[in-house]
């Protein structure tokens, strides 16, 4: 077994792929006769997010899960939906619907 101390780079848009790693590294140490083992995690910004999980032992699947559906749900809600017809309007210089930050309630992100 070779121990291993882990260290997770940050990046917001990052944090759905790092949980995914953090994953693969819980199924290695849950093997029968692990390979490795983490000792020490360390992580900046989405990195102490997912280094945080993974100390806690959450299992990064669910962890992953809840995030992808938090995110999802609240992001569409402000952003339009990349489309071929958005696209196609934004290059017929026509304007899309869109809404400010200012019209966002507080605590609702």
């Amino acid at each position: 077994m070779q121990f291993v101390q882990l260290a997770i780079q940050g990046g917001g848009a990052k944090l759905i792929p790092l949980l995914a790693a953090c994953e693969a590294i819980q199924a290695l140490e849950a093997e029968d006769n692990p390979p490795i083992k983490i000792t020490r995690i360390a992580g900046t910004s989405a990195g102490a997010i997912a280094g945080c999980i993974f100390a806690a032992r959450i299992p990064m699947s669910t962890a992953r899960l809840h995030f992808r559906r938090s995110f999802e749900s609240r992001v569409s809600k402000y952003f339009p939906n990349p489309s071929y017809w958005n696209y196609y309007r934004l290059t017929r210089g026509q304007h899309l619907e869109h809404r400010s930050f200012t019209s966002v309630p507080p605590g609702s992100i």
